[in-house]
């Protein structure tokens, strides 16, 4: 078997598991020391039979995220960790609004969560910005729940 069926197979295989960005399959075939010319030669075929597609995959990380209930910012960071270019993650991402209830939602889980404990409003905080949510709207949500996010207690 020649090196460009071994790539194209290999190829296949990570495919195989789950749908994969344009630079994953360069990085993976990278480290099995395929050449430049038929790693190129792969990726021309797989993108041509559309088995590749950095937006479609951009587009499903996003949806499967965000029923994940995490925020822009967490997204965008494993969007750059999966080796989506950032011209693509950013014009899928401008598309992406977060639902305020949801965030909503988390409040009101992590505030029974946290009963009858200190410092809750900065709990909640820390865990809200670790999801990935923009600052302003923790806060807004945070105050929509009722609790003072200046109060240590």
């Amino acid at each position: 078997m020649d090196e460009y069926s071994k790539a194209l197979r290999y190829a296949f295989l990570l495919l195989k598991y789950r749908s994969r960005s344009r630079g994953e399959i360069v990085s993976r075939l990278k480290r099995k020391s395929y050449s430049p010319a038929i790693i190129n030669k792969v990726l021309k075929y797989l993108q041509e039979y559309n088995y590749v597609n950095d937006e479609e995959f951009a587009r499903a990380v996003i949806a499967c995220s965000l029923a994940k209930g995490l925020g822009i910012r967490k997204i965008a960071f494993s969007l750059k960790k999966l080796e989506v270019p950032e011209e693509i993650a950013a014009s899928v991402l401008r598309n992406v609004v977060i639902d305020k209830e949801k965030i909503q939602e988390i409040v009101t889980k992590k505030i029974k969560y946290y009963k009858g404990k200190k410092n809750i409003s900065a709990k909640i905080t820390r865990h809200l910005l670790s999801r990935g949510f923009e600052y302003g709207d923790v806060i807004k949500a945070m105050q929509d729940a009722g609790l003072n996010i200046y109060d240590a207690s």
